[in-house]
């Protein structure tokens, strides 16, 4: 039903021709009817943009969270003589890449999106790569989600091919490595302000 009803309203705006203000908490719904989307938190707007520049490059913690299939990373800024910079984070440095205005020392949150994390059962495939735990396998269609665990009790989540998942050949529980290049992970802005709707709104 709902679908059926979302292309009512896309024929209904392309037959009338006029601007359709759709509020809703359901960001698949916001991607699959707009061309422009307002995510807001608390009556603040966190962030304006297309369905694919949101998706791909949430600005913020709570954009991030509120899109999903989103991987985190907390740490501290740092830099090498050489002038790579890195996130120093409870499991290690990992490698930033792109400008970003973030200055050496202060504190920062990666994001790495799921599909771009890939998963070995041995070390030594990525630039970027972290030790982790298999908790569980999340089937999807034509994916699977893996949840993953850190030495320090971070989770993370990484998207892989029904295929990959055979070439892992990784039970539960089983150690594993989660990897990226440096240009899959992006930093998000600090918040606004503390509070806020959790459940965010996407105009």
């Amino acid at each position: 039903m709902a679908i059926k009803m979302q292309g009512e309203l896309k024929k209904l705006q392309r037959e009338l021709g006029i601007t359709f203000v759709y509020v809703t908490h359901s960001h698949s719904e916001a991607f699959s009817l707009a061309d422009r989307v307002v995510i807001m938190n608390g009556g603040r707007v966190e962030q304006i943009g297309s369905p694919q520049d949101i998706f791909l490059r949430p600005r913020s913690k709570f954009v991030a969270q509120f899109v999903g299939g989103i991987s985190l990373l907390e740490g501290k800024i740092a830099g090498t003589p050489g002038g790579k910079r890195y996130l120093e984070t409870r499991d290690g440095k990992v490698q930033l890449a792109g400008s970003f205005t973030h200055a050496e020392g202060a504190r920062a949150d990666l994001a790495v999106r799921a599909d771009r994390i890939s998963v070995t059962a041995n070390p030594g495939w990525g630039e970027n790569e972290i030790a982790c735990i298999l908790v569980s396998e999340e089937f999807a269609g034509a994916v699977v989600n893996l949840h993953l665990t850190t030495a320090s009790g971070h989770s993370l989540v990484a998207q892989v091919q029904q295929r990959e998942l055979e070439q892992l050949d990784a039970s539960i529980g089983a150690q594993v490595y989660a990897s990226w290049h440096p240009s899959d992970g992006f930093l998000l802005e600090p918040p606004q302000a503390e509070g806020g709707d959790a459940r965010g709104r996407a105009a």
